[in-house]
Parts: structure tokens; C-alpha cells; sequence
């Protein structure tokens, strides 16, 4: 998957390595960004019905939510 800016972002995340830069919408209290899947990925969750998410973080692993819808967030 890769990442993608969307109308409503208002804040880049840095990424390093092989983890790439994050256009995201920041409102203090949620960080929301919005993913393309490549039609491989499309398929295997298709087929498989799984998506895994993998965040980078020193000590706990943040509260997050998985959304999947063609408007936008809310």
C-alpha cells in the first residue's frame, strides 16, 4: 500500500528508510491518513480478508482504527 495526500490533509510525517513520508490530517486529538491499495492488495484481501497495519512506535502501540469507505473520513 502506499500512502496518498488527500484533500483534507494539513501535515506531512517524515518517514526514514523504507518507511516514506505520511500525508496526514492532524487535529489534535486523531491523525488520519488515507492508503492506496495495488491491485495485488486488493485481491489478497479479497480472498484472504486481512489487512495487517504495522505502526512504528518506542514504547506502546497507539489506539487505531481501520476504515474503509469511498468518501472520506469521518
Amino acid at each position: 500500500m502506499r500512502p496518498m495526500e488527500f484533500k483534507q490533509s494539513n501535515v506531512t510525517l517524515t518517514g526514514k528508510g523504507e518507511i516514506k513520508d505520511l500525508p496526514a490530517f492532524r487535529d489534535g486529538e486523531h491523525i488520519i491518513s488515507c492508503w492506496k491499495m495495488s491491485l495485488r492488495e486488493k485481491l489478497s484481501a479479497l480472498l484472504f480478508g486481512k489487512v495487517w497495519l504495522i505502526v512504528k512506535s518506542n514504547k506502546t502501540q497507539p489506539p487505531v482504527k481501520i476504515h474503509c469507505e469511498r468518501k472520506g473520513f469521518k
